[in-house]
């Protein structure tokens, strides 16, 4: 099972519980910090295999750059990378077969691992983490300790992130799920998670492991307003992200509803943010050239300004 969602949308929690109610986090995990100080419940071999090929490919966690999912997925091509993940994956699989896989950075690598699994004859599910973009981004200021972070760059991240997931996730069992009713009713949320799933978070698990899950969720956790007030966000961008946030959460109900209704708005909805990024990006183009003049001549030296 893949947790996949945005940085700081609840992705930690589920994985959590579901460790909690059973399934395997492969070890070692990354360490707890001040901000996380219950645990990520992330795999630090995974998190750092990412990474590096992040580094290489000069992508960032949460870019806002619709072309960059171009190079992320061509990784899924190289025979060496494709190894060394089956090799730590079957390693991982001998330890038990019901593995939790958290990190944010694997939505970048999806075909990567959807290749990966169907050589090992696996079956990936995949549950999607939901968070009002404000709470994510105001979560993440915290997060850096009162460091001034751009808020617009981080919700433009958020809408790449988020709306292409989405799309990439249509063909496989998937659920999304919403931080704050993982919250409020975690038991109720992983029972309606499930019936898409269908890996038995809850109907496996014993008693002494619900008690488990059940001390890891405190309502204290939804701490971060989910208002755009004082964010500094453009109107456009924050009304993209509210619009896509609304989508986004009709996939997380359960019932009778017309999911291809909803994957038509969210269509929609990524034509409208990648037209509003190319637009963007063309009438600063002007001041990217600058920079980039002004950071070759600072490489060049003194001598050749």
């Amino acid at each position: 099972m893949l947790v996949l969602g945005a940085s700081r949308s609840g992705t930690s929690l589920f994985s959590g519980l579901s460790q909690r109610l059973g399934f395997y986090v492969p070890q070692p995990e990354v360490e707890p910090t001040a901000a996380n100080p219950r645990g990520f419940a992330e795999p630090k071999w995974v998190v750092d295999f990412h990474q590096q090929l992040l580094d290489q490919l000069g992508v960032q966690l949460a870019d806002g750059r619709p072309g960059a999912w171009r190079k992320t997925e061509s990784v899924g091509t190289r025979a060496r990378v494709r190894r060394e993940l089956r090799t730590w994956l079957e390693g991982q699989l001998e330890h038990s077969p019901r593995l939790v896989v958290k990190d944010p950075r694997t939505t970048w690598f999806l075909k990567l691992w959807q290749a990966t699994a169907q050589e090992l004859g696996l079956k990936p599910a995949v549950a999607l983490m939901l968070r009002h973009p404000a709470q994510v981004v105001r979560s993440k200021q915290q997060q850096v300790g009162g460091k001034q972070l751009d808020m617009t760059t981080k919700s433009v991240g958020w809408l790449n992130v988020m709306l292409s997931v989405e799309q990439k996730t249509r063909d496989v069992p998937r659920a999304v799920v919403r931080h704050d009713s993982l919250l409020a009713d975690w038991r109720g949320t992983l029972a309606t998670a499930d019936r898409r799933l269908q890996v038995g978070l809850l109907s496996r698990a014993t008693q002494e492991q619900v008690r488990e899950a059940s001390e890891l969720v405190e309502p204290s956790l939804h701490r971060s307003r989910d208002l755009w007030d004082g964010l500094g966000v453009p109107a456009r961008v924050a009304e993209l992200a509210e619009e896509s946030w609304r989508a986004l959460g009709e996939l997380s109900h359960d019932g009778d509803r017309d999911d291809a209704e909803v994957r038509r708005r969210l269509d929609d909805l990524r034509n409208d943010f990648v037209q509003l990024y190319d637009e963007s990006l063309a009438i600063a183009r002007s001041s990217v050239f600058a920079a980039r003049t002004q950071k070759r001549a600072k490489a060049a030296g003194p001598a050749a300004r």
